[in-house]
């Protein structure tokens, strides 16, 4: 039982219950019973090969899906946009992963449902080629020097990064309006991701909440701004993709994991 005691002297007793789930498998559901999304490359299970799950079965080394299952229960799968995204048994780390290498994709029922929310988390495992003015992951048809009008709610996007420039990173446009655009270059262990530049597969965080603007590489909180605030502004007409704009142009090359 737990005794807590408040300044009056006044005493509550409660019992107390502590439940440890034996299983070595994570599962983002028992972080936030309000996750969104939650596509997992590591588990073939999810992905096949048809328009819809069970109709041509699971792809094998190298072949090709068609719908890429929400694990979150909210029935927003992941489809092509562009190109033939790929599954693979070996591709990160001698893992299971999704390969976009000129592909995108795109989700299912997000124009909508995940339009002006007031606090968004985005988790990627991944690792990407240096390719120019194109969406990791967002609501957008911009990746670039920011401002209000750009058509963009939210992003991961590399900007820049041919010779010696490192130009990527969250951004958003909020209600007010206002913008913000992390500028991934000034900041160690930036270039983590960039498999051309020495990087790799690693983890990359990303939260928004109004008055707090954050990004994590690799458990290491390397950005914290509070200087924006209201929510993300509403684009109804904009899905969420992978890989590419919303649009399906400027399509990027990653390598994804969960």
């Amino acid at each position: 039982r737990v005794r807590v005691t408040d300044k009056g002297n006044l005493s509550y007793e409660k019992p107390l219950s502590i439940s440890l789930l034996d299983s070595d498998v994570f599962s983002p559901l028992t972080l936030d019973s309000n996750l969104m999304l939650w596509l997992d490359a590591m588990d073939r299970a999810t992905l096949d090969r048809g328009e819809y799950m069970g109709e041509l079965g699971t792809p094998e080394d190298g072949e090709s899906f068609k719908i890429w299952l929400d694990k979150s229960g909210k029935q927003h799968h992941a489809r092509p946009l562009k190109g033939t995204p790929l599954w693979s048994k070996q591709l990160l780390n001698q893992k299971h992963g999704v390969h976009l290498h000129n592909a995108s994709l795109v989700i299912d029922d997000s124009n909508l449902s995940f339009d002006n929310w007031s606090k968004l988390t985005a988790a990627i495992v991944f690792e990407h080629d240096d390719v120019n003015f194109a969406n990791i992951i967002g609501k957008s048809n911009f990746a670039g020097w920011m401002n209000n009008d750009k058509d963009l709610a939210w992003s991961i996007f590399t900007h820049r990064l041919d010779n010696s420039y490192n130009l990527w990173g969250p951004a958003v446009i909020t209600d007010i309006p206002a913008n913000y655009y992390f500028n991934g270059g000034t900041h160690s262990g930036s270039r983590s991701f960039q498999s051309q530049d020495g990087g790799g597969l690693g983890i990359l965080i990303f939260s928004y909440t109004s008055n707090n603007f954050s990004v994590r590489i690799n458990g290491q909180l390397i950005h914290l701004y509070t200087g924006i605030s209201g929510a993300i502004q509403s684009k109804p007409e904009l899905n969420v993709t992978i890989g590419s704009y919303s649009d399906g142009r400027s399509i990027h090359k990653i390598k994804i994991g969960e």
